[in-house]
């Protein structure tokens, strides 16, 4: 339902061997990583008093006192304004937020706290530096979050609430009310719940008309989270677009080729005997070292499923002018490893960070790679696995157990 407008490695790389037919592979190239790497840097959602904090230039603090490690005092503390609190840090304050009045000491505490702006009561989240999205209730200048708003209303005192819904009561889009743009919400009397994790945007309908979350994206059935944005290690039920936990696996999801659906495995769930073990198949050159990479072709016919020996982490993925070329972690081997000459039309794992089970079809080899739009480099049709431990230490050769 929808009344007004929102609000609210790249690496380089040596190709492998020599293809079936006698050709170069290539070097350094260049192609798509839709890896990520590193982590986010941390955001302070947490200040719990009106107005915001003043992060400018660090200072030293008085010495000698309650400075002199991590907390957020107030002034009389310190032998500063008194309504204040200063954010410390080894010595340093950091930062400053400014109260509505003389700051609450808060005995045997490294959190001080600004007293409630206008007494004990209800305030929109702005008005106590939290977070605007929801209504928090202050009492003695402890803050507990309260129920989310799709646009909050300041009142008299302490008496703020959530504004109407736009349209009225009824569904809405995350985008729409401030929310996650993958949830769709219900709002009554202004007041947000999330109706259904949708595992894409939800779908923003005409004013008037309820808002949606998109259709399953191979139909209504089973979905590991991984590829629709929810948790990769749990399995869903789509219907409707809407998804509902079906199972918490106990190891990993298995996210299978399209038009199959996904499934829980246990650890050691084994390999498919459907599928060929490709470690054990002929080497049709190498392996040799170049760059730093081990280089080992394979012999597999266009179209072949490649799965996994042991349970992979997926630590980056690229698409380049040989193909899709995703990169695991043997969690068993602790060994990296990583696929070229893969079809870009049959990437089966694309979560990056995600635990693949053994068996786990990872995509199909492609030979002829002129599917990525970058050229065609390898015109024989087989595998190519670099490692960077010689190809024997990571895949030692033997049969396995498959189901």
């Amino acid at each position: 339902m929808r009344s007004v407008v929102a609000f609210g490695l790249s690496f380089a790389l040596v190709g492998c061997g020599v293809s079936g037919d006698g050709d170069t592979e290539p070097g350094d190239g260049a192609g798509t990583d839709t890896s990520t790497s590193g982590d986010a840097l941390p955001t302070d959602t947490t200040v719990p008093t009106e107005g915001g904090t003043d992060t400018g230039v660090a200072i030293d603090a008085p010495e000698g006192g309650v400075c002199s490690g991590l907390g957020r005092y107030c002034g009389s503390r310190l032998g500063l304004d008194a309504n204040k609190l200063y954010d410390c840090n080894e010595g340093k304050i950091v930062g400053t937020i400014a109260c509505s009045g003389p700051c609450i000491v808060v005995k045997d505490s490294e959190q001080d706290l600004c007293p409630c702006p206008a007494g004990d009561g209800r305030y929109c989240g702005d008005r106590v530096g939290r977070d605007a999205r929801y209504l928090w209730d202050c009492k003695g200048g402890a803050l507990t979050q309260g129920p989310q708003c799709g646009k909050c209303s300041a009142g008299s005192a302490a008496s703020d609430s959530c504004a109407p819904c736009a349209s009225g009561d009824g569904d809405y889009c995350g985008a729409i009310v401030g929310g996650d743009k993958n949830k769709l919400y219900t709002c009554k009397g202004g007041v947000l719940t999330v109706k259904a994790d949708c595992g894409a945007a939800c779908v923003e309908k005409p004013p008037g008309t309820p808002d949606t979350c998109p259709a399953c994206p191979s139909g209504d059935g089973a979905y590991c989270g991984g590829p629709v944005g929810l948790d990769p290690n749990t399995l869903f039920n789509c219907k409707g677009g809407v998804f509902t936990v079906k199972e918490k696996c106990t190891a990993t999801c298995y996210v299978a080729p399209p038009g199959s659906p996904d499934y829980c495995t246990t650890v050691g769930a084994g390999l498919l005997c459907s599928h060929v073990q490709w470690w054990n198949s002929a080497l049709t050159y190498g392996p040799y070292m170049s760059y730093g990479w081990w280089d080992t072709d394979i012999s597999a016919g266009s179209g072949t499923p490649i799965q996994l020996r042991h349970d992979s982490k997926l630590d980056k993925e690229g698409v380049y002018g040989w193909g899709w070329m995703p990169e695991f972690t043997d969690q068993v081997t602790k060994q990296r490893f990583r696929f070229l000459h893969l079809r870009l039309s049959a990437k089966y794992t694309t979560a990056i960070g995600t635990v693949y089970p053994a068996g786990t079809i990872v995509g199909l080899s492609g030979g002829d790679t002129a599917d990525t739009g970058l050229g065609k480099y390898s015109t024989g049709a087989h595998l190519c696995v670099q490692t960077l431990a010689e190809y024997r230490t990571v895949f030692p050769a033997g049969k396995d157990a498959c189901k």
